[in-house]
């Protein structure tokens, strides 16, 4: 019995039973005994799409058959095969062959083209030369579950999808298809699945997100959706990689991880960077035949997890970070992790080093290639780029025509070629924004050790400090932070909510200065002083009554009531918009206490 996404789900993440008589899989070579032969198709809904064309609704296409995933959460990676197969693509798997030929009834893939069962995404009607066939798999995101497959018909103007098993939980168990017509995009499905949750979700979803893709990449300029990720390693087999890892390392450390970080973020997204790479190692092993596992240096290696993993897995190395970290001493002793600082230049190498990598590695980012590179020439590099930094400080900018996370990985492919690599890049799935990555594994020229020193000559490197410095505007002086307060708060008294924008201008100069060195700049100071404002939306307003007043539901809170001065009551024109006894904030020296007092009285009592 399929299970069917229910009505409420923006995506297939919750599904119910739903009876269908396409539980039994009998051939469709010209039977009426499937869903699919007993019913035309009929419209089941329709979405305008007047600035779209066949240019935009193909590539559109595109993307719903390679990235699933985009659409439905429950797919992690859709495979796909072209039929017939193309003489240098992917053979097609036996097990997928074989289920493929007995739903259709066919004896081959080739003859997948005259099948009859083509007949109801074709309405009855010759398809055109131009028509795509291809068998798509779906791995979903949950272990355990079976991927399913199914059929995918395309033409210019039109995609249509097949079942070819029953019991579905990641796609819908009857014929459908999308179709251009008239300036309209069209759900077209039998009128025994018309109300079906399925259809329902398809409609409320999956059609007006197809007809969107299809205006915005209308035009020959338009740039695609996104970078397919995974393009180095078999995208089904990372998937069974990082759920085995996952499932093995990550709940175990999520529950431990002492650091103050997010451990959902930083867990599973080194599980994953662990995964790419042991896959990757694993496909050049059998590419070069290698017998022993490759041996890594992690360059910035941070809380070492990502050591930890590739270490467990079997392969030799070790991470140097300038500063230990709280989770180091949870890791057993075959897990390698030294302090040291590094001030690398053209001479810096690491014999006997297969890899290495750079996670984030900040300002270590662009030497890891001339590194590499200076260690020989069978070392290769992975480098997941984060903040932007050249030799020798903060990356310059020099095209602004590209964001600037897109110029410097640019600027770190270039730098690998002129290394001697021929560079190769992906877009790993992790949890984060900064997820594109360059690994240098092959080697178009050889670099010699006078090329190198002579691309590294432009200054001298300055180590950060081991100890990080304070960034949250606490060690600004203090009148700098009181003025800076006090002039945007009288801004906003007299001209109501005001853009960061045009709190930046007011404050302008020197100060603004300072603050553009502070995590988050200008926006920290205004949040650390959440008793005068409001930041919300890229707009600052006065805090509101409602945040000043003392609150009597939580009386864990009671303890710092009137322990420091209201700002609001001691430096605006109106003062304060609550009266001294219901602000939590004392009114004048006369309403403040001290929280030791209040302690000492507690415990005494």
């Amino acid at each position: 019995m399929p299970y069917l996404v229910t009505e409420a789900s923006e995506d297939p993440s919750v599904w119910e039973d739903e009876p269908t008589n396409m539980t039994s899989q009998p051939p469709m070579n010209g039977s009426k005994t499937s869903v699919a032969q007993e019913d035309q198709l009929c419209t089941v809904a329709s979405h305008p799409v007047k600035e779209g064309n066949e240019l935009g609704f193909g590539r559109a296409a595109e993307v719903l058959i390679r990235q699933a995933h985009v659409l439905n959460r429950r797919v992690t990676v859709a495979v796909v095969w072209s039929l017939p197969p193309p003489p240098d693509g992917d053979v097609i798997p036996c097990d997928v062959t074989r289920t493929l030929c007995a739903r259709l009834g066919v004896v081959s893939p080739e003859a997948v083209a005259g099948c009859a069962a083509l007949d109801v995404l074709d309405g009855g009607q010759p398809a055109a030369g131009c028509r795509q066939l291809a068998i798509r798999k779906l791995v979903p995101r949950q272990a355990g579950l079976e991927a399913e497959l199914e059929l995918v018909v395309k033409d210019g103007s039109s995609v249509g999808f097949l079942p070819l098993q029953s019991g579905s939980r990641l796609i819908p168990p009857f014929p459908h298809k999308l179709q251009l017509v008239s300036g309209d995009i069209r759900l077209v499905a039998p009128p025994s699945a018309v109300d079906t949750p399925s259809a329902r979700w398809l409609a409320e979803h999956a059609l007006p997100k197809m007809a969107r893709w299809t205006v915005d990449l209308a035009t020959e300029a338009a740039r695609p959706l996104g970078e397919h990720s995974l393009q180095l390693v078999d995208a089904e087999q990372y998937t069974n990689l990082y759920m085995e890892l996952k499932e093995k390392y990550g709940a175990e450390f999520v529950k431990i991880w002492p650091e103050n970080t997010d451990p959902l973020k930083f867990v599973y997204e080194d599980v994953a960077i662990a995964a790419y790479l042991l896959l990757l190692w694993q496909n050049d092993r059998r590419t070069l035949q290698l017998e022993l596992p490759q041996t890594f240096v992690d360059i910035g290696c941070g809380n070492g997890l990502l050591v930890h993993i590739l270490c467990s897995e079997g392969h030799p190395g070790y991470g140097v970070d300038i500063r230990s970290r709280g989770i180091w001493k949870m890791y057993p002793t075959s897990t390698r992790l030294e302090v040291a600082t590094i001030t690398p230049s053209a001479e810096t190498t690491y014999p006997g080093c297969d890899w290495l990598i750079g996670n984030h590695s900040d300002e270590l980012t662009p030497w890891l290639p001339v590194m590499a590179a200076a260690t020989g020439p069978d070392t290769s590099f992975f480098l997941l780029p984060c903040c932007p930094w050249d030799f020798y400080s903060k990356y310059q900018r020099c095209n602004t025509r590209l964001s600037q996370y897109e110029e410097y990985m640019q600027y770190v492919y270039e730098l690998a070629e002129r290394c001697g690599f021929a560079p190769e890049r992906d877009r790993l799935r992790i949890p984060s924004t900064r997820r594109r990555c360059v690994v240098g594994r092959r080697r178009a020229a050889a670099v010699s050790a006078d090329a190198l020193r002579q691309l590294t000559a432009a200054g001298t490197f300055r180590p950060r400090a081991a100890a990080p410095a304070v960034r949250n505007c606490s060690q600004l002086a203090r009148e700098t932070v009181a003025e800076a307060v006090r002039r945007v708060a009288l801004r906003v008294v007299a001209d109501g909510a005001l853009p960061l924008s045009a709190v930046a201008e007011l404050l302008g100069g020197d100060t603004l200065r300072q603050l553009r060195q502070q995590c988050g700049g200008l926006q920290t100071l205004l949040k650390n002083h959440p008793h005068v404002f409001r930041v919300r939306a890229g707009a600052v307003s006065l805090q509101d009554a409602d945040w000043l007043r003392v609150d009597g539901a939580r009386p864990e809170l009671a303890a710092s009531v009137k322990t420091s001065r209201c700002w609001q009551h001691d430096h605006l024109p109106a003062g304060c918009p609550l009266p001294a006894p219901q602000c939590r904030y004392a009114h004048g020296g006369d309403d403040l206490r001290s929280r030791h007092v209040e302690h000492v009285a507690r415990t005494v009592d």
